[in-house]
């Protein structure tokens, strides 16, 4: 499944298990039955950085395990992240390669030496040639028939080859666990459902006043 996730990579999994827990119990202890409105989008910003740092610092693993390794996951839970991936790119940066020395042809343009070339990672990930005509919704069905071409193209926002994102191994754990641990231990509402959240890009998204109700799953 994802790079660096599985049996063969399990140092960094506790990690990432313990930080799950910390962030489910203090949804519980902060928020069921209060009044004031859960903040997800502020929350899960903190969460990301507590564990990008503690597995960072602690794990040589995340700097040096870059080969991939596919885990058996569920087919639905696996759609709904590379279809979230794809709607909202992790990193929409133009993530730019300079051409080296001597230039070099590419789709038939010649490039100069020292050109900085970006992705349109946004945009790539909405190419109906990709992922079809309906491109423009949330639909993670689609990946469970091409499952594994269209997710080599969202694992591209991630980088390629020797640029690929150290953080991916850490992102998919996060992923495959949160929302497991969410949806088993609360329904969540959004408070505001007619009101758009507050949303920047600075290379990452600041997302703010993504407010949420949190009540106890029956």
């Amino acid at each position: 499944m994802a790079i660096g996730y599985g049996d063969k990579n399990s140092a960094l999994e506790p990690g990432v298990d313990e930080q799950v827990t910390t962030f489910v119990r203090l949804i519980e202890d902060k928020n069921l039955g209060a009044t004031k409105l859960l903040d997800f989008g502020t929350l899960k910003s903190y969460f990301t950085i507590d564990v990008i740092t503690k597995a960072g610092a602690g794990h040589d693993i995340v700097e040096k395990r870059l080969a991939k390794e596919k885990d058996a996951q569920a087919d639905d839970m696996l759609a709904v992240i590379y279809e979230g991936l794809r709607i909202r790119a992790p990193a929409p940066g133009l993530y730019a390669k300079v051409v080296p020395t001597g230039g070099d042809t590419l789709c038939g343009k010649l490039l100069p030496e020292g050109t900085a070339v970006g992705m349109n990672t946004s945009a790539m990930l909405a190419d109906m040639s990709l992922f079809g005509e309906d491109a423009n919704l949330f639909r993670p069905e689609r990946f469970l028939g091409r499952r594994t071409e269209m997710q080599r193209d969202v694992d591209l926002a991630f980088g390629a080859g020797r640029w690929n994102c150290a953080g991916q191994p850490v992102a998919f754990m996060e992923l495959n666990k949160i929302f497991f641990e969410l949806f088993r231990n609360f329904d969540l509402q959004l408070a505001h459902p007619m009101k758009p959240w507050d949303s920047l890009s600075w290379s990452a998204w600041v997302d703010g006043n993504m407010h949420l109700k949190a009540t106890e799953a029956m």
